[in-house]
């Protein structure tokens, strides 16, 4: 499903039967909800087994981060940064539902409604205020900045915006009338 050249993920559905380390970053306290099981090998370390709690949207997928030993699984829009050789390091994005995701060589953007999350270089990650009423759409991303638009219920508007993208601050536009109490 993705391979690189420090790691390979596949499903548990198509690979060999499960190792015999298993991690789950989320664990189901409620025996509610269904998972996404997934195969993670890194080259020259171990194989391990994760199991990715769905969220609430039909978007899937797994994509590379800028980080070499990183990923992001997005398990029906609930996005987890997977740490492929150090597995207990995984943890669950505070963004739900996420729709779109946006790749550059040092930043992966996820998408949701309201919100922006960017995973950087070195792993760290940042969640933007909301930027949004009910709608984000033309994300574009560079090394220094992120820019779209958000749809603004109270003009019933498209208003453009302008992050730096190794922080998350608004550079410009998205005023407080997105913002919700």
């Amino acid at each position: 499903m993705l391979e690189t050249n420090a790691y390979a993920v596949r499903s548990l559905l198509s690979a060999p039967p499960a190792p015999p380390r298993r991690f789950t970053p989320w664990p189901d306290d409620t025996g509610v909800g269904e998972w996404t099981e997934l195969l993670f090998s890194a080259t020259g370390g171990p194989t391990w087994a994760g199991a990715f709690r769905r969220g609430l949207s039909r978007f899937s997928v797994i994509v590379p981060t800028p980080s070499a030993h990183h990923c992001c699984v997005i398990a029906e829009g609930q996005p987890y940064l997977v740490d492929i050789p150090n597995p207990s390091q995984t943890l669950p994005l505070p963004v739900q539902p996420v729709i779109a995701t946006q790749h550059h060589p040092e930043i992966l953007v996820l998408v949701s409604h309201t919100t922006l999350v960017a995973v950087l270089p070195d792993a760290r990650w940042w969640e933007s205020t909301r930027l949004a009423s009910d709608g984000i759409r033309a994300v574009t991303v560079s090394s220094d900045c992120i820019t779209g638009e958000g749809w603004q219920a109270p003009s019933e508007e498209w208003e453009p915006f302008k992050l730096d993208a190794r922080t998350g601050q608004i550079q410009t536009g998205v005023s407080n009338r997105c913002r919700l109490p």
